[in-house]
């Protein structure tokens, strides 16, 4: 949800860049014939053959799409993280950001 996502980076003085909604980008992936988009039942299969050209392992490529917060228990991990410090989520992530900068 872009609307969502705008309101939440905004709300915590983030910057939100959208690749993937750049002009260019959208013109390019509407004149690309479907075959490149979807072949064999593999989706983004262009992204994906370009990610393995690059070198990235093939169970990574060839995984299948899960939400993050639900494949990889990143949620569980920062909300540990920030209990830790005695902060809530939102304070966490303002931490770090401020710390990386």
């Amino acid at each position: 949800n872009l609307e969502r996502d705008d309101h939440i980076s905004m709300a915590n003085s983030i910057d939100l860049r959208l690749p993937y909604l750049h002009d260019d980008v959208i013109k390019f992936a509407l004149r690309l014939p479907t075959r490149f988009k979807i072949y064999n039942g593999i989706r983004k299969y262009i992204l994906r053959k370009t990610a393995e050209k690059m070198g990235v392992p093939k169970e990574i490529v060839y995984a299948e799409k899960k939400a993050i917060q639900y494949s990889t228990g990143i949620s569980k991990y920062f909300e540990k993280k920030a209990k830790k410090l005695g902060m809530d989520l939102r304070e966490y992530f303002r931490f770090i950001y401020k710390k990386s900068e």
